[in-house]
Parts: C-alpha cells; sequence; structure tokens
C-alpha cells in the first residue's frame, strides 16, 4: 500500500538514515516503500514536522516475540532493549500485553528537514 502517512513520535530521537520504530497493533504493517511525513508530537493535536521519510518494510510479531536484535536500530535509544521499550511501550499505550501484536517499522529518515528541526530545537535551549 503506497501513499503518505504522518509517522508520530514523542521522544523523536531520529538518527539520518537508517532507523527502526516499534507500534501497537497491525495499523503500519504493509506499509512499505510509502512516503511519510515525521511528526514531534505531545498529544494528538500538537505537532510539528521534523522530517520526512521513507518506510521500507514492516513486519508483524506479537509484543513478546521481540528480541534485542530487533531493537539494534530503534530510533530511541531508551528503546534498544527489551526493559526499555516495555517502559516506553507502556507509556505509550494502555495496557500491553505479551500476546499483543506489534508492527516493527524500518524507515529511512531524509536528512535536511532533520538538521533544520535540530538546529531550531538547539537554538531555543541556547537562547
Amino acid at each position: 500500500m503506497q501513499g503518505s502517512y504522518d509517522l508520530l513520535f514523542i521522544n523523536p530521537e531520529l538518527r539520518p538514515g537508517y532507523n527502526v520504530t516499534v507500534r501497537k497493533g497491525p495499523k503500519w504493517h504493509g506499509r512499505d516503500n510509502s512516503d511519510i511525513n515525521i511528526y514531534k508530537t505531545d498529544d494528538l493535536y500538537r505537532r510539528r514536522l521534523i522530517a520526512k521519510g521513507k518506510i521500507i518494510r514492516t513486519s508483524l510479531k506479537r509484543f513478546g516475540e521481540i528480541t534485542e536484535q530487533d531493537l539494534i536500530w530503534e530510533h530511541d535509544p531508551e528503546c534498544m532493549t527489551i526493559e526499555g521499550l516495555t517502559k516506553a511501550m507502556e507509556r505509550a499505550y494502555t495496557n500491553i500485553k505479551r500476546g499483543d501484536v506489534i508492527t516493527i517499522v524500518e524507515f529511512n529518515v531524509s536528512l535536511q528537514i532533520y538538521i533544520n528541526y535540530f538546529l531550531r530545537e538547539y537554538n531555543e535551549i541556547l537562547f
């Protein structure tokens, strides 16, 4: 299914190029090769575009089946371990269980918009 989709992040610690994110449910599965608009958000109503990208591949698993190998390229350093991912998923989704279906989304982040976002954030901290 190709198109353009909005991918929201509470903690968008992304690197230019290849990243992984884990999402609850099958919503993102099958969106391989789709363009994405990547937003920083505090909630569903306030969002700021920080990058554009492209989904490379998606795969479905049960939450209890995810491995540390799946998380090597996780965008958020906290989520690069099963324990850290579990804590983050519990904050983002209510009642996450080992049997819940999750989608592993592999995607590329384009560089230019993300650099502009980073520079704006950095300037707000300094000034």
